[in-house]
């Protein structure tokens, strides 16, 4: 009976990570794998520690701080989780809060404009040049997110016709 129950809390943790993971950048994955690192490890030294294993507590302590200080500081751990903790998802699949998309409302064309850098009368060259060029600075892959991202776009096909 009780490994049903640990089952069912380990199958509910696993739901919610993957429904994390599922909304989340690179960046926010690998603080977290991280942070989940140096918790796993500092666990198992302190289960060999009071195991009467103190030797082999050394190395987990060890892998601990190298992991941790790849962290860089102890507050990233803290914004990851405000970042998670604003995030609602609703039934339709779609998030709201600091990490979901721009809002459904259409941009105007003098705001793509102003996005993107460019005059209200820019070329279609002009304008992908500078989507590129933002797009290069400000995608989640280079540690930008995905707000920044979705709006770029967005205004690129707001001034490209698009939309």
């Amino acid at each position: 009976m009780l490994f049903l129950v640990f089952g069912l809390i380990a199958l509910i943790l696993l739901l919610l990570v993957l429904e994390w993971l599922a909304g989340t950048s690179v960046q926010n994955f690998k603080r977290a794998a991280m942070g989940a690192g140096v918790v796993l490890l500092i666990g198992l030294g302190l289960i060999m520690l009071v195991s009467g294993k103190a030797l082999l507590s050394v190395p987990a302590f060890a892998g601990a701080g190298v992991l941790f200080s790849r962290l860089r500081t102890f507050a990233g751990l803290f914004g990851m989780y405000k970042a998670f903790k604003g995030t609602r998802f609703h039934h339709n699949g779609r998030q709201s809060g600091p990490g979901a998309s721009p809002q459904q409302g259409r941009m105007e064309r003098a705001e793509a404009a102003k996005t993107l850098g460019v005059g209200e009368s820019a070329s279609t060259e002009e304008v992908k040049a500078a989507h590129k060029n933002l797009m290069q600075k400000l995608h989640p892959d280079a540690g930008g997110n995905d707000y920044l991202a979705a709006k770029l776009n967005e205004a690129r096909d707001v001034m490209l016709g698009r939309k």
